[in-house]
């Protein structure tokens, strides 16, 4: 008995349907991803052409075709060009939650390290919290494909961009500003000292009889005294400025295994002389 004819139409419906939808699929990925790639070489001509508005446009619709992380990348590459650090430092974090040991990780993680001086954890955090807001008016309205808030990965949006800021108070730095509380306290010293010794020159000059000698002595005390403290003072403020300049967040990272190994035993200590006709600091450790 020969099976019904509706149910030879269904069994021939679901053949066809088996057999042309994965190339269906297959085509339609492939023209996303043809149009995706044209828009990134558009995007390039743009960026290129310092149109970095259009080139923002392109970068999110080829996301919104194929999301693949180096757009992102490319996104902070714009943003930082058109002289947006916040925005620029939102990107190139969610390119590294998204993948972190990709081609460019490198790359944006030192873009990261310099635009963290520019922009604060706060301008960040309100770049993306506008940029989340535009993404859910966009989806409300259903009228234009965006790049996602976040990439495809476990880090929700709001948790990407949220930065925390390498400490400028490196030990160098905090005995830069001890060095130059040291200056003022030794240079306003010696200022009152060589006022002190002026006084004395004027009443050494009016004096007349046994006196006048010890007059002398004691002017020329707090003179010395007061050059003294001076050369110090100036002494304290040079070091201070070396230590400030050299002992950046940057400089920190790059030698920290080298510091901690000269920390235990080379460790800088400033030390004052004080004495008749003598001032000064003495320096004793490794820089």
């Amino acid at each position: 008995m020969s099976p019904p004819r509706h149910l030879c139409s269904l069994a021939l419906t679901a053949l066809l349907a088996l057999t042309f939808a994965p190339r269906a699929a297959r085509a339609q990925d492939a023209d996303a991803r043809a149009r995706a790639k044209q828009h990134v070489t558009d995007g390039l001509a743009a960026q290129d052409a310092r149109r970095y508005d259009d080139a923002i446009a392109l970068y999110e619709q080829a996301y919104a075709l194929v999301p693949h992380p180096e757009l992102l990348f490319n996104l902070g590459q714009v943003y930082r060009l058109r002289g947006e650090p916040a925005a620029a430092l939102y990107f190139y974090r969610v390119y590294l939650a998204a993948d972190g040991e990709g081609r460019v990780a490198a790359e944006a993680r030192r873009w990261v390290r310099k635009l963290d001086k520019l922009a604060s954890p706060e301008q960040v955090q309100a770049f993306a919290d506008a940029r989340s807001a535009e993404l859910a008016r966009r989806r409300a309205e259903a009228t234009q494909p965006a790049v996602p808030a976040a990439p495809a990965a476990p880090a929700p949006v709001a948790e990407a961009p949220t930065i925390q800021r390498s400490s400028t108070w490196t030990p160098r730095r905090k005995l830069a500003v001890g060095l130059v509380g040291g200056a003022v306290v030794a240079l306003g010293t010696g200022l009152a000292l060589e006022l002190s010794a002026r006084s004395a020159y004027d009443d050494y000059r009016l004096t007349i009889g046994s006196g006048r000698e010890s007059l002398y002595d004691r002017a020329n005390r707090r003179r010395h005294l007061a050059v003294g403290l001076g050369v110090g003072g100036l002494a304290c403020a040079a070091a201070a400025t070396y230590l400030w300049l050299s002992g950046g967040p940057e400089r920190r990272e790059r030698g920290e295994r080298r510091e901690r190994g000269e920390r235990a035993g080379h460790a800088l200590r400033a030390t004052a002389l004080l004495g008749p006709g003598l001032a000064g600091v003495t320096l004793v450790g490794g820089f």
